[in-house]
């Protein structure tokens, strides 16, 4: 039985986050991390949701082997539990990513069938308590709102946030070259409630 998912996803993480560092200070070295946990990826292709993914990971030996063996790749100096925790770390936030897109084109597609002006693109978290976020878009003309909680890296305490975006209305997704405005932050809900109603007034005015 595989470990639970976000247990298998620290450990991805803390591995990737010991590979490069330590690889860096040799550039030849590094530059074999580097295509080694690309190949690695390359075998991960076919498992395409993220419990798959962890099930996978019973057999990161025998993947591994199989990267190394088809791509001819060297491992001199690098060290391959890593790369391959790495490697799955790094097709772990592809899939959540893909998965992320086809929500939210999923969502999107249903407001234009039936008629409201707004759709949530995504949302994650605890608005009880917190972390959280929430991107919510206007459908015509694709301005968007973003929401979110999160924490005082001293005091611990919970901070509001607004943050006007710009994204595709086909797609949901960031328009590139677009500036975008600073974030206000609050440290209660009755001005982040209130900066959010005027900042959703204040883009459907704008739309006409």
């Amino acid at each position: 039985m595989s470990r639970p998912t976000q247990e298998l996803l620290a450990a991805w993480e803390a591995a990737e986050a010991r590979l490069y560092p330590v690889a860096m200070t040799r550039p030849e070295v590094y530059a074999r991390a580097l295509r080694l946990v690309q190949e690695i990826v390359t075998e991960l292709a076919p498992y395409g949701d993220v419990e798959r993914l962890a099930e996978a990971f019973e057999d990161a030996v025998e993947i591994s082997v199989r990267a190394i063996e088809r791509s001819g790749v060297s491992t001199h100096g690098v060290d391959v539990g890593l790369a391959a925790s790495a490697a799955f770390a790094m097709r772990y936030r592809a899939i959540v990513a893909s998965d992320a897109r086809r929500e939210a084109l999923d969502r999107i597609r249903e407001a234009r069938e039936h008629g409201p002006a707004w759709v949530t693109v995504a949302e994650s978290g605890d608005m009880t308590v917190g972390p959280y976020v929430r991107l919510e878009m206007h459908l015509p003309d694709g301005q968007a709102v973003q929401v979110s909680i999160d924490f005082d890296a001293e005091s611990g305490e919970r901070r509001f946030r607004v943050e006007p975006m710009s994204l595709d209305p086909l797609t949901g997704e960031r328009r590139d070259g677009v500036s975008t405005v600073a974030p206000q932050t609050f440290l209660d809900t009755e001005g982040w409630e209130a900066a959010i109603a005027g900042l959703r007034s204040a883009i459907e005015g704008s739309s006409g």
